[in-house]
C-alpha cells in the first residue's frame, strides 16, 4: 500500500473534527445539573424530559440485563434514583458522543470487535473502581466507566475519516509484531486524535487524559489513577482475546500501574473474567452504544 501523507491525512481529520456539531443542549445541561451539588434526582428527571430520545435511552437502561432489576422501570423518576445521577450522566455522555461517528465506510476495522473491546474494557474500569473506592474517595466508577468506553475514540474516528491511515498502521504493525499504536504517525495516531476530539467537545481532564494517556501511563500529570485503571483495563482485555482490531498485537504494559492502584494482578483477572462471564451486561450495554 502506498505510503499515507501524514500531514495531509491530519489537515483532513482536523477539519472533520471541527465540523463536528456540539452535543445536544440537553447533555450539556444534564452536565451542567450533575456539576450542581444542590441538584435532585428531579432536577435531572426535568432536564431528561427535554428530549424524549433521551429519556428512552435511560429507561432502556434501567431494565437492562447491566441493572439487573427483577420488575420493569417504567418512570423516569424511578430509574434516576435507581441508576444514580452520574452513573446516567456518564452513560448519557459516553452514547451521544460516540453515536456521532456511525459511518459505514470500508475499512479494515470491524466496528462490532471496536464496540466489544470498549465496552468490556469499560465493565472491567467500572469493576476495578468499585473495588478501589473505600480505599480512595476520589473514586468514581461511573467516570471511570465513561473513560473506557471513550478511551479508543480516536480509532473510530481515524476508521470513519482516515482509514487509509488506519490500514497502513495495522499492515505496518502486523509486517514488525509489534503493537498498533507504535507504528501510528504521532501526529495522528488515534491517542492525538483522541485528544482533538475531547477539545472540541470539552472533556473534562479525567476524561482526556486516560484517551491521551491510556498507552503512555506515566506521563500524565493528572489523573494518574483513572489513566492507570484504564490502561490495565485496557491490557487486561487485550490478553484476554477482545481486541479492537484482527490479531493486533497486545500493547506494552507498564507494571507502575498496578502499583499506582494496589491491586494484586491475580485479583484483576478475577475481576476481568467476571466481567467477561456476564454476556448479559454486554448484550445490553452493546444495544446502547452500538
Amino acid at each position: 500500500m502506498d505510503q499515507v501523507n501524514p500531514s495531509y491525512s491530519s489537515r483532513q481529520i482536523v477539519d472533520k473534527i471541527n465540523t463536528l456539531p456540539s452535543l445536544s443542549p440537553v447533555v450539556q445541561r444534564i452536565s451542567k445539573v450533575i456539576g450542581d451539588q444542590n441538584s435532585s434526582a428531579k432536577d435531572v428527571v426535568d432536564v431528561l424530559r427535554l428530549d424524549p430520545s433521551i429519556a428512552g435511552r435511560v429507561l432502556r437502561l434501567a431494565n437492562s440485563a447491566y441493572i439487573g432489576m427483577p420488575s420493569t422501570v417504567s418512570s423516569l423518576q424511578n430509574a434516576v434514583v435507581l441508576l444514580g445521577i452520574k452513573r446516567i450522566h456518564s452513560l448519557i455522555f459516553s452514547s451521544s458522543i460516540l453515536s456521532s461517528f456511525k459511518d459505514d465506510r470500508n475499512c479494515a476495522f470491524d466496528r462490532i470487535r471496536f464496540w466489544q473491546h470498549s465496552v468490556i474494557v469499560a465493565l472491567v474500569c467500572e469493576s476495578i473502581g468499585k473495588h478501589l473506592i473505600k480505599r480512595h474517595e476520589s473514586i468514581d466508577p461511573g467516570e471511570l466507566f465513561c473513560a473506557g468506553i471513550l478511551h479508543d475514540i480516536g480509532k473510530l474516528v481515524l476508521a470513519t475519516y482516515a482509514p487509509d491511515s488506519m490500514i497502513a498502521s495495522y499492515e505496518k504493525a502486523n509486517a514488525t509484531n509489534t503493537p498498533l499504536y507504535v507504528n501510528e504517525e504521532e501526529e495522528i495516531s488515534h491517542m492525538t486524535i483522541g485528544a482533538m476530539v475531547a477539545k472540541q467537545w470539552n472533556f473534562p481532564p479525567s476524561l482526556v487524559m486516560p484517551i491521551v494517556h491510556h498507552h503512555t501511563p506515566r506521563q500524565t500529570k493528572m489523573f494518574k489513577r483513572n489513566v492507570a485503571i484504564t490502561h490495565i483495563a485496557d491490557i487486561i482485555v487485550h490478553v484476554l482475546g477482545m481486541n479492537t482490531i484482527e490479531n493486533e498485537i497486545i500493547p506494552a504494559f507498564d507494571e507502575s500501574s498496578i502499583t499506582m492502584i494496589g491491586l494484586e494482578e491475580e485479583y484483576l483477572k478475577v475481576i476481568a473474567n467476571n466481567a467477561l462471564k456476564n454476556k448479559k451486561d454486554l448484550e445490553s450495554l452493546m444495544e446502547l452504544f452500538s
